[in-house]
Parts: C-alpha cells; structure tokens; sequence
C-alpha cells in the first residue's frame, strides 16, 4: 500500500516483521489517518450543529409556553439552561 512491506521484506527475508506485523502496523497507521480526519474535520460540522440544536431546542420551549405547559418561569429557567 504505501511501501510498507518493502523494508520488513527486506530485513526479515520476506516475512514481514515477523508474519505480518508490517501490515498490522500499516493498517494500524491507516485507522489513526482517518481517526485524525474525522476529529480535525468532524469538530467543525459539530460546532454549526450545536447552535442549530439550541435554537430547535429554544423554539420547542416557545411552543410549549404557548400551549401552556410550562411556565413563564419554568420557560426562563430552561431558556438559561440552553
């Protein structure tokens, strides 16, 4: 994949650090690659998703203050909750 296994082949006879640990450490290498992707570009769809959330989640406590079902004072105290 990417010339992983030329150096074990090389150094062990081609058996790859010992029967295959060369391509457990590319595989190894590979899932930290996208692990890291996905943190680096997954934190900023979350930021976006939050502040789309808080206000679903305030027009929701509008809703149910209009019908009734909470309080003024129950509605602020949610609302600084958010």
């Amino acid at each position: 994949m990417w010339n992983c296994g030329y150096i074990s082949s090389m150094s062990f006879g081609g058996m790859g650090f010992g029967g295959g640990f060369g391509m457990l450490a590319c595989l190894l290498l590979l899932l930290l690659l996208v692990y890291l992707a996905v943190k680096v570009f997954g934190s900023k769809a979350s930021t976006s998703n939050h502040a789309a959330d808080r206000k679903d989640s305030l027009e929701i406590l509008k809703i149910r203050l209009a019908k009734g079902e909470i309080s003024t004072d129950e509605f602020n105290t949610l609302k600084n909750v958010l």
